[in-house]
């Protein structure tokens, strides 16, 4: 028999019809028990210190800026019209970019009908969907109707 001391509440009975004890409270039970609450995280060794938890470290806030004094820049601009981009032709001209050409409609897949077992909605769902029947007259009809009428069933 090992004491443990338990780390959580449980409700209810044990096995041999004892009460468990509350958090933090204390009782004797078999090796085995011992082991499975210990490893479940429930229970500790009774008498071993808990474990601390680890202290957060603190937040060293934002990084530091190195300060620029004021009217001053590291490099200087260049003209416009000099350096490399002007060597190579290029201008600062805006460009104006063509909007997408509108997108093709997707291709409608056929729908393939629902088999038998399917559930009436199913069969409603493919008349609306793939025959254009109304929905209030498909949910109307029973499920034999609609297999016949749309499905080429019965």
């Amino acid at each position: 028999m090992r004491k443990v001391r338990m780390l959580i509440g449980v409700s209810g009975e044990r096995h041999d019809g004892r009460r468990w004890p509350p958090a933090g409270g204390e009782i004797d039970v078999p090796d085995w028990e011992a082991d499975d609450l210990i490893l479940g995280q429930n229970a500790m060794e009774a008498g071993a210190a808990a474990e601390p938890e680890p202290e957060p470290e603190p937040d060293p806030g934002p990084e530091p800026v190195a300060e620029i004094p004021p009217g001053t820049l590291a490099e200087p601009w260049p003209e416009q019209g000099t350096g490399v981009a002007a060597e190579a032709g290029l201008t600062a001209e805006p460009v104006v970019v063509a909007a997408d050409p509108p997108a093709e409609p997707e291709a409608v897949q056929p729908a393939v009908a629902p088999p038998p077992s399917a559930p009436k909605q199913a069969w409603i769902d493919y008349a609306v969907q793939a025959h254009a029947a109304d929905p209030a007259e498909a949910g109307a009809m029973t499920k034999a109707d609609l297999m016949s009428r749309y499905g080429g069933r019965l």
